[in-house]
């Protein structure tokens, strides 16, 4: 048949969407539950634009409040409810902020360094080199910096802490490169 009505630009018609429904349902592939990682990202996400609802999931509530409670300077709060998570990326990272908000910054480091590689951006990367700096290490933090190979998805809070930190252990052309 005619399918050019299938590539036609927007906007898309209900015809077109309704054809499109009725031909992926032909397929009967079944939906894979969302990840935890998914869900967590997605509270965060809810959370970063004020959005406090969830979908009934205690973990994400749990992991939402968790989120609120380090963002309103609540870190004790925070570590509490982040300790209770179950282990995914995004509750380490959060696990790792809440140690920091609570100056556990010694936890940090020795929960945290094993699943860092060295010259990976990692996620868990800024808490660690922020840990090791509060625990006079701006060396070390420096060395985890300086690792990381830099690429289009740098984010700017890695090379902003990289400028920081070079500042700090004397290294000023480096710094000045970071920015």
């Amino acid at each position: 048949g005619d399918i050019s009505k299938y590539l036609s630009s927007h906007p898309l018609g209900i015809e077109r969407l309704s054809d499109v429904r009725s031909h992926a349902n032909q397929y009967h592939i079944p939906l894979k539950p969302d990840s935890l990682q998914f869900k967590l990202i997605q509270t965060k996400l809810r959370n970063l634009a004020d959005d406090q609802s969830t979908s009934g999931d205690p973990i994400q509530a749990r992991y939402a409040s968790a989120l609120r409670a380090l963002r309103y300077s609540k870190g004790a709060q925070a570590l509490t409810l982040a300790q209770k998570l179950p282990t995914s990326p995004a509750a380490q990272l959060l696990h790792a902020q809440a140690l920091n908000a609570t100056q556990h910054y010694d936890e940090t480091i020795k929960r945290f360094t094993p699943l860092v590689s060295v010259g990976t951006p990692h996620p868990l990367l800024l808490p660690l080199v922020d840990a090791l700096v509060a625990q006079g290490q701006p060396a070390k933090a420096w060395q985890l910096l300086q690792a990381v190979k830099l690429t289009e998805t740098t984010s700017l809070e890695l090379l902003e802490r990289k400028q920081q930190i070079a500042n700090q252990v004397g290294q000023t052309s480096e710094a000045i490169l970071a920015a």
